[in-house]
């Protein structure tokens, strides 16, 4: 059954070719009209799962939708220099690579995202760390009105302690740690090295020093039971963190990847609902939310919202009526009025909460912005990305982590293959 047509952009051919998704059995799939041959992408092993957040996304493909979306996330590469040469890296940095690019760059950079409305701005890498204009650049984007985060395998951090306070000093708001595995053969195998207990003491110094935490977690099949042990450890260092990225790999850059070793968000989904006792309606599509201009695409990717006191973890969707605050956000005009904007979101997530649970909700969500208190809720971000052969256009449209640089805004994905290329 085929459950939507779209197109694909080609790498060979430069174009956009005709797609379609189908469901076979309990699968998906993506299949590519290249005037060079058909090509077809298992892009699910759970069809169910894959349409569930597609039902939770009603305003996505209603006709005359036209916002962009909003992007949630907003990297600069400021290096291909890196201290490792992990197996698995995308980008494949290390080795002799060694560019920086210039704080002008960066300022370029800085002032596009702020004209665009940003909050926040990644940097990363490569080992962003090892840029000799790492502090200015920092500094820089505080002056901008931007909170500065750095993405970071966490080794000069823990070799240099001083260069943690040093940024903090010019401004740093938060750190996000690249932590895949416990198991140092794993690790061995994806990054080349063993330095695990380096990066747990880089991420209790960051919660210490007052930043902001976010942990990025690559997924392959070889650590895929390790998921729920990662969040739970991550989750210890509450109310400093804020963020779980699970990633889930893809074969670009020196990554030579087997198919074996290769999972979907619909593997890491069922992993967590076997191992957490989670349900398939805990995990959930961002809400279409029009003043916002938010509308990411439901196959992108998925949320698990976890409210975290001292005393336990609950999804919030065991507070909260997601079905109709979905569809109530989903109709809120395309006004960018604060009315519509923040007050009716709010009110309508405090109208869909269960009374009885408002007020651990309203305390959970203060902890979150203060980034202290009892409770705080973490969000653990399951990104599934595009590959070479499945390059959905309506998904790039509406992409939620974006590239910056001063020609312009790329969308993740399009930018790593197109930069980077892809091990297949």
């Amino acid at each position: 059954m085929i459950i939507q047509k779209t197109g694909s952009f080609c790498f060979e051919c430069n174009k956009i070719h005709p797609a379609e998704i189908e469901i076979r059995g309990n699968e998906v799939y993506f299949r590519v009209y290249c005037p060079r041959g058909r090509k077809e992408t298992r892009i699910s092993d759970d069809a169910e799962i894959f349409m569930h957040f597609r039902s939770l996304a009603p305003a996505f493909h209603r006709k005359g939708h036209g916002y962009r979306g909003a992007y949630l996330f907003r990297y600069v590469e400021i290096t291909d220099a890196c201290n490792f040469s992990c197996p698995i890296c995308y980008a494949n940095s290390g080795g002799k690579r060694k560019k920086f690019v210039s704080l002008e760059y960066v300022e370029k950079v800085a002032e596009k995202a702020k004209r665009e409305g940003a909050v926040a701005l990644c940097i990363t890498g490569g080992e962003p760390t090892l840029h000799p204009e790492l502090p200015r650049m920092v500094e820089l984007l505080k002056t901008k009105g931007l909170r500065p985060v750095v993405l970071t395998n966490g080794f000069l951090f823990y070799k240099k302690p001083e260069m943690m306070d040093l940024l903090k000093e010019k401004g740093l708001w938060g750190v996000t740690v690249q932590f895949d595995t416990f198991n140092p053969q794993i690790h061995r195998m994806m990054r080349g090295n063993e330095y695990i207990e380096e990066k747990i003491r880089v991420m209790e110094m960051a919660v210490k020093k007052g930043l902001r935490l976010s942990v990025t977690m690559t997924v392959i099949r070889e650590n895929l039971r390790e998921i729920k042990d990662i969040i739970l450890h991550a989750l210890s260092f509450s109310p400093g963190l804020y963020l779980i990225n699970i990633n889930i790999a893809n074969p670009a850059g020196r990554f030579m990847a087997r198919k074996s070793q290769l999972i979907n968000r619909e593997t890491v989904i069922k992993e967590l609902i076997s191992d957490m006792g989670l349900n398939v309606e805990d995990f959930l599509p961002l809400p279409s939310v029009a003043p916002l201009q938010l509308s990411l695409h439901p196959d992108c990717g998925a949320f698990l919202f976890l409210l975290k006191d001292d005393k336990k973890v609950m999804p919030v969707t065991r507070l909260v009526n997601v079905k109709n605050l979905y569809l109530r956000l989903s109709s809120l005009p395309e006004s960018t009025h604060p009315v519509y904007s923040v007050l009716f979101p709010l009110l309508s997530l405090f109208k869909y909460t269960d009374p009885g649970k408002r007020s651990l909700l309203l305390s959970a969500l203060a902890g979150t912005l203060k980034g202290r208190g009892k409770r705080n809720i973490v969000t653990v971000a399951i990104g599934d990305f595009l590959t070479r052969d499945y390059m959905d256009v309506e998904r790039l449209r509406v992409c939620g982590g974006i590239f910056l640089t001063p020609r312009g805004a790329y969308p993740g994905c399009y930018y790593v293959y197109k930069k980077y290329g892809g091990a297949w």
